[in-house]
């Protein structure tokens, strides 16, 4: 699932600025920077919401439930197995994030060509603003 979502997101951008090539992107809509910020911090919280969630059930079912349960009953063996649980499931997600940061790190060094960009002999040099 994050590798989809890794490449579903700089295709979708491809593709909207493909469909409309003249709209500015600080007017808004679903092209701005911000509509894609949005909806990438949208995407990324679910995904990582749901690594943590399954990792920490892995660990110990219905972990978060668990240490609700054991706080009101003061039952310290299972507050400390929760509590285990819900780490576990959270250092996994940091490092699913991490993982998730140096694939878009990647992407950006292989995608973008700004410092390779030649001009033709004798082409004048185009403004795009």
């Amino acid at each position: 699932m994050p590798a989809r979502l890794i490449t579903y997101g700089p295709l979708l951008e491809a593709y909207a600025a493909a469909r409309s090539p003249r709209r500015p992107t600080h007017r808004g809509g679903y092209r701005s920077p911000r509509a894609a910020q949005q909806i990438g911090g949208a995407l990324g919280l679910a995904v990582l919401s749901t690594v943590s969630t399954s990792a920490a059930d892995d660990k110990l079912p219905d972990a978060a439930a668990g240490l609700y349960r054991a706080l009101e009953t003061k039952d310290l063996p299972l507050s400390a197995k929760a509590g285990e649980a819900l780490t576990h499931g959270y250092t996994l997600a940091f490092v699913a994030a991490a993982v998730m940061f140096l694939a878009g790190l990647v992407v950006t060094f292989l995608a973008v060509d700004a410092g390779r960009q030649r001009q033709t002999e004798g082409a004048a040099p185009v403004h795009l603003g």
